[in-house]
C-alpha cells in the first residue's frame, strides 16, 4: 500500500475524495436524527409546533376550522415555505412527515454549496472537508434545519448565493436572492447588502467605487428582485394587526425575563450577546472558535496560509451588513423583526470558513513536526508528547465527540409525548373539537391531536397586537371560569368559546391548589385574574369545575384529568 504523504493529503488533488466524504457528515446526521424520530410514535420538533403543524390543513381542509391561532400562524409563514409544503402535500404527503424527511435535502445542498464555497477561498479539498464539518456541526447541534421551518433554508440558500457571488454568475445569484426572500427575507437583505458592499474596494489605504460592471449589475439587480418579491408582503393587511411597537414591549411583561418572548430585562452583557436582541455568537461547536486565529495567522502567511485567495474578503463583506442590519433593526425594533436574526446566520459560516482554514494549518504543521521526528529517528521529547497529547485530546474533544448521537439528540430540541392516551383519545373526537386548558400539555394537542386549543404559553406570542389581544383574553378568561365559583360563569365560558373539553393537571401543584398559579411565571402575568384565582383557591368554597371534576370526567391519567365541557354546563 502506497504511503499516505503529507503532500496527498494537503494537496489540491482529490476534490472528489473530500467532497464525497463531506457528503458523509449530513447523511451520518440524518441517519442519527431519523433513527431517534421515527424510534417514537408521538415526536415532534419544538418550533416545528408553530409553524408547520398548521399546514397540515394542506392535507385535510376541515382541520382546524376557524381557528385564531391557526390561521395567525399560516398567515405570517413565508410565501415560499407555504407553497413547498402545499405542492408535496398535493401528492399526498402530509406536511408533518415532510418536516421530518426535509432535513436530508436541505442538509445535502447547503453541504455542497458551503463545500465549493470554501474551495473558492482556501483551495485545498482537505480544508475545505474540514471547514464543512464544521460547518455541519454548528447546524445540526441547533434546530434550525431539524426544525423543518422557513429558517432552515437559509443554509443551503446563503451558500448557494455566496458560492456563485464567488463564481461571478449574475443569474444564479438573483434567483438565490429571489428564494431567500421567499423563505426568510432577512438574509436576503444581509445578501443584498453584501453585493452593495462589493461595490466599495480598498485599494491601498483608500476606497475607491468598484470598475466591474458585473458588481453593479449584481447590487441593481438584487434590489429589485428584493423589491419585487418582498413588495406583497409588506402591503399585506391581516386582522392581527397591528406590530407592537418597541415603547410597549418594554413596559409588558410579555417581552421581561419571565415572559413568553424574553428581550428587555436582562443585563447589558446578555442583553448583547445571547437571545433575540444579541449577536449569538455560536458557542458550538467548540472548535469554531480557532476563527478568531485567523487575522493572526494572516500577518504572516506561510505554508498553506499562502494558499489563501483574495476571495476570503467575503468574510468581512457578509460580517459588516449583518452587523449594520443588527444595528439597524435594533433602532426600527420588530419593523425589520429581531435584531439577532441578522448576526446569527452569518456567524455560523463566516467563522466555520476561518476556523477550517486555521485547522488545516495547524494539522499540516503538526505534521510535518511528526515528520522531521521520524526522519532524525529519535522519539519525542516530553515537551513534544505533551503538546501532541494534547493537540490529539482537542481533536477528539471538539471535532469527533460531537458526533456522538448522544450529544446530537441532546441540542435538537425534539418534544415526545409524555401521555400519548391522552392525545390519541383527544385526535378520535370530531375535527372540530375545541380543548381549553393551562396545562402544559395543551402546547402538543395541535401536533399529537390535531384539535384545536382555546390558548396554550407555546402560541402565547405577542408580537401582533391584534393576535395577542385576543389570546391573552381568552387566558383571563380561561383562569376565571376555572376557579369561579359561580356555575353562571362557567356556563357563559363555554358558550362563548365553544369549548368541548377543559384539561386540568393532577399531581403536585394540583390544578386547583395556590400554587400551581402562584408558581407559574407565564400565568401571573394574566392580573387580575391570576390573582383572583388564588385568593378563591386560599378560601373554604371550592371552585365550580374542582366540584364537578370527577363526575364529568372524561379521561383520567396519573398526571391529567381531561374533562367533558357540556357535563360542566348540564350539572352546573
Amino acid at each position: 500500500m502506497a504511503e499516505i504523504s503529507r503532500e496527498n493529503i494537503f494537496s489540491q488533488q482529490n476534490v472528489r475524495f473530500w467532497f464525497g466524504l463531506s457528503l458523509l457528515i449530513p447523511i451520518y446526521y440524518c441517519i442519527v436524527t431519523l433513527l431517534n424520530v421515527f424510534s417514537h410514535e408521538h415526536i415532534v420538533q419544538d418550533d416545528a409546533r408553530l409553524h408547520v403543524v398548521w399546514l397540515q390543513r394542506f392535507v385535510d381542509p376541515d382541520l382546524f376550522p376557524k381557528d385564531w391561532i391557526a390561521d395567525y400562524y399560516m398567515a405570517y409563514a413565508s410565501p415560499g415555505f407555504k407553497a413547498l409544503y402545499w405542492s408535496v402535500a398535493q401528492i399526498g404527503i402530509e406536511p408533518m412527515l415532510f418536516a421530518k424527511l426535509l432535513p436530508i435535502p436541505v442538509g445535502l445542498v447547503a453541504t455542497a454549496y458551503f463545500f465549493g464555497l470554501v474551495l473558492q477561498i482556501f483551495p485545498l479539498p482537505a480544508g475545505a472537508f474540514l471547514a464543512t464539518l464544521i460547518f455541519n456541526q454548528g447546524y445540526w447541534f441547533k434546530n434550525d434545519v431539524l426544525s423543518a421551518t422557513a429558517r432552515g433554508f437559509t443554509y443551503p440558500f446563503f451558500a448557494g448565493f455566496l458560492f456563485y457571488l464567488l463564481k461571478g454568475r449574475v443569474i444564479p445569484c438573483l434567483v438565490f436572492i429571489a428564494l431567500e426572500a421567499l423563505f426568510y427575507p432577512m438574509i436576503a437583505l444581509v445578501s443584498v447588502g453584501i453585493l452593495i458592499l462589493r461595490l466599495i474596494q480598498l485599494k491601498g489605504r483608500s476606497l475607491q467605487l468598484s470598475r466591474e460592471r458585473v458588481s453593479y449589475v449584481l447590487a441593481v439587480g438584487g434590489m429589485i428582485v428584493l423589491v419585487i418579491v418582498l413588495l406583497p408582503t409588506v402591503l399585506r393587511t391581516t386582522p392581527f394587526e397591528p406590530q407592537v411597537t418597541a415603547a410597549q414591549m418594554k413596559e409588558m411583561v410579555e417581552f421581561s425575563p419571565e415572559g413568553r418572548s424574553p428581550y428587555f430585562g436582562f443585563s447589558p452583557h446578555l442583553f448583547w450577546t445571547h437571545g433575540r436582541s444579541g449577536v449569538r455568537i455560536p458557542l458550538l461547536p467548540p472548535i469554531a472558535w480557532l476563527a478568531f486565529l485567523l487575522p493572526w495567522f494572516r500577518r504572516s502567511p506561510r505554508g498553506l496560509m499562502k494558499h489563501v485567495t483574495p476571495k476570503i474578503e467575503i468574510l468581512w463583506q457578509i460580517l459588516l451588513p449583518s452587523l449594520a442590519l443588527f444595528v439597524l433593526s435594533h433602532i426600527v425594533l420588530l419593523r425589520l423583526y429581531l435584531p439577532s436574526r441578522y448576526t446569527y446566520f452569518s456567524f455560523r459560516f463566516i467563522m466555520p470558513i476561518a476556523a477550517g482554514i486555521v485547522l488545516t494549518v495547524l494539522l499540516e504543521r503538526f505534521w510535518k513536526a511528526l515528520s522531521a521526528i521520524r526522519r532524525s529517528g529519535k522519539w519525542m521529547t516530553p515537551k513534544q508528547f505533551l503538546l501532541s497529547s494534547f493537540a490529539a485530546f482537542l481533536c477528539f474533544v471538539f471535532i469527533f465527540v460531537p458526533l456522538v448521537p448522544l450529544v446530537l439528540r441532546s441540542n435538537q430540541y425534539w418534544v415526545i409525548a409524555k401521555r400519548p392516551e391522552l392525545y390519541e383519545y383527544i385526535a378520535q373526537q370530531p375535527k372540530d373539537t375545541m380543548v381549553a386548558s393551562l396545562s402544559g400539555y395543551a402546547d402538543n394537542i395541535p401536533s399529537f391531536a390535531e384539535r384545536s386549543i382555546l390558548v396554550s404559553r407555546e402560541i402565547a406570542i405577542a408580537f401582533h397586537l391584534g393576535y395577542y389581544s385576543e389570546i391573552r383574553q381568552r387566558a383571563l378568561d380561561l383562569l376565571s371560569a376555572q376557579y369561579s365559583t359561580d356555575p353562571e360563569q362557567v356556563k357563559r365560558f363555554i358558550e362563548t368559546y365553544g369549548v368541548d373539553f377543559l384539561l386540568l393537571d393532577k399531581g403536585e401543584p394540583g390544578t386547583f391548589t395556590p400554587e400551581y398559579v402562584s408558581e407559574n411565571p407565564w400565568l401571573m402575568q394574566f392580573e387580575p385574574a391570576a390573582g383572583d384565582a388564588i385568593a378563591t383557591l386560599k378560601q373554604s368554597e371550592k371552585p365550580v369545575i374542582e366540584k364537578l371534576s370527577e363526575q364529568c370526567s372524561a379521561l383520567t391519567g396519573v398526571k391529567y384529568i381531561l374533562l367533558d365541557a357540556q357535563c360542566l354546563k348540564q350539572q352546573s
